[in-house]
């Protein structure tokens, strides 16, 4: 008798992968391979009370390079959380698989590093006793003077000098946010998994952390995943933006390129030429086509192949 559909479809990768056969060519193709490669992921929860199986994404086919920032936008149920949830190892997928640096995610890993929505800080210790307590983790061999040191810089860099003796109740909620960056930047993870790390934050503060988060993911070239529901945020940040249709049984829509210059602003967003094409192909998405994408090419072992979009400029109007 066949497995029920919730269960996880063979066979599973048996060893590591420089790059997935069943992935296709991608039509932008980088010098050296992806640092992460998703391959017809799919989650699906088992059936109760007499309804069937309920999926909530499936065939999620893409990749990452490495110093890249990926945002991802799409509406609420169609399974973002739980996606970063599978690429964190914190949750198992019910068909395919993820791979990084060439070998299966199975479970957590200090080579994730994840910031989440609610900042996840020990109220007991200050900003530099959470910080450090994550670098003795990644670090244990490290003597306490070098993951103070080190500790302390990525205090630095977030601008929080002056509050490393402070604990979280001492703290506002932007602050706090910036603990939480630190403290996945300072165990130098492969790859840093975010979920609306800024939702919570009143509009000023949120800006400023923009700033600040490009600012400093600039300067480390860390790969990034981010989820958003801020479509301004996604252009200012991310390289590549993916869309997913609306849930249940989401799929991955489409992938656009950033066409903004790597040296934008916040302030200078709407100078740019492309930013309104590409801001109102976003809000054209995520208003009329997301609850209408075509899933008919979905395939079994690679699953659905989304395009990768460069957004053209708007015609320019006659006279």
């Amino acid at each position: 008798m066949p497995p029920p559909p919730y269960r996880r479809s063979p066979p599973m990768l048996q060893a590591p992968l420089a790059h997935d056969p069943r992935l296709p060519p991608d039509p932008h193709p980088a010098s050296a391979p992806p640092l992460i490669e998703v391959i017809n992921l799919g989650l699906t929860y088992p059936a109760r009370r007499g309804q069937p199986p309920f999926c909530v994404f499936e065939g999620l086919s893409f990749t990452i390079q490495k110093g890249k920032f990926v945002c991802l936008l799409g509406h609420s149920g169609c399974g973002k959380t739980s996606l970063l949830n599978i690429l964190a190892g914190l949750q198992k997928p019910t068909d395919g698989a993820v791979v990084l640096a060439g070998k299966e995610v199975t479970g957590p890993s200090l080579d994730r590093g994840v910031i989440f929505q609610h900042y996840a800080l020990m109220p007991w210790r200050s900003v530099l006793g959470n910080i450090t307590f994550a670098v003795r983790s990644r670090y244990p061999q490290w003597s306490k003077t070098r993951g103070r040191e080190h500790a302390l810089k990525y205090i630095e860099l977030v601008g929080l000098g002056e509050a490393a003796n402070k604990r979280p109740s001492e703290l506002s909620g932007g602050m706090k946010q910036r603990v939480g960056i630190a403290r996945g930047l300072a165990i130098e993870p492969l790859m840093l998994l975010m979920d609306e790390p800024l939702g919570a934050l009143d509009a000023l503060t949120r800006g400023s952390l923009q700033d600040e988060l490009r600012r400093i993911v600039t300067e480390t070239q860390q790969t990034s995943f981010m989820i958003t529901h801020d479509i301004d945020e996604a252009i200012l940040l991310a390289d590549r933006i993916v869309l997913m249709s609306n849930g249940p049984n989401a799929v991955i829509a489409e992938i656009v390129n950033n066409p903004l210059p790597a040296t934008r602003t916040r302030e200078g967003l709407h100078h740019e030429a492309m930013y309104y094409p590409l801001r109102n192909h976003l809000m054209d998405f995520l208003v009329a086509r997301s609850a209408h994408v075509e899933r008919t090419t979905i395939h079994p072992g690679k699953g659905r192949v989304p395009p990768i979009i460069d957004v053209q400029p708007d015609p320019t109007p006659s006279p």
